[in-house]
């Protein structure tokens, strides 16, 4: 059983009878239910969800294959925008998956911390200080153990970043203290 302050307001699941705080956490939001939350909790409603999928799984691919097919030109152009919109999330998401191929141990760079780096750099090269387009250069190549982390990426414009390659730092940066 899950325990809580007695100012948090509380609901019994009606599946698994646990009692969870009343909260978005433990349960899915429901404006016709007075709580404003459904019967059950998330974990219980989740384990219906797939259940049923696993029954229907099939009826419900072919049902999105027609709404694909008839909408096809609309769901791409939707697509589309928001990559177009959404620059650097969609470079933040290809570089993940790019080193999740790699199977770089610690993948964890956020669009937002690569944003923080270059305000911590004035969007300068680390290395030779100019004003230019910035490319994510580790500082311990991936090719030698580097992480995809925060701690381990300078902004670096394209020409230090290729002329660096997988050698070492040519010029001593301290990472660590941009947290």
């Amino acid at each position: 059983m899950f325990r809580t302050p007695s100012s948090t307001p509380t609901k019994r699941c009606s599946t698994c009878r646990n009692i969870f705080p009343a909260t978005n956490t433990f349960f899915h939001h429901n404006v016709e239910d007075k709580s404003g939350f459904k019967s059950q909790c998330r974990y219980c409603r989740n384990r219906e969800k797939r259940v049923v999928y696993a029954a229907k799984k099939e009826k419900i691919l072919e049902r999105n294959r027609v709404y694909y097919k008839a909408n096809s030109k609309k769901i791409i152009a939707k697509k589309a925008e928001w990559r177009r919109k959404n620059k650097e999330r969609v470079a933040a998401i290809v570089a993940r998956k790019r080193m999740k191929r790699r199977q770089v141990a610690k993948n964890d760079l956020t669009a937002e911390q690569w944003q923080r780096i270059q305000e911590y750099f004035k969007y300068r090269c680390a290395y030779c200080g100019k004003k230019t387009k910035l490319t994510k250069d580790h500082i311990t190549p991936i090719h030698k153990g580097g992480n995809h982390t925060y701690s381990n990426i300078v902004p670096a414009c394209q020409s230090c970043n290729s002329r660096k390659g997988i050698r070492n730092v040519p010029r001593p940066i301290q990472p660590l203290l941009l947290l």
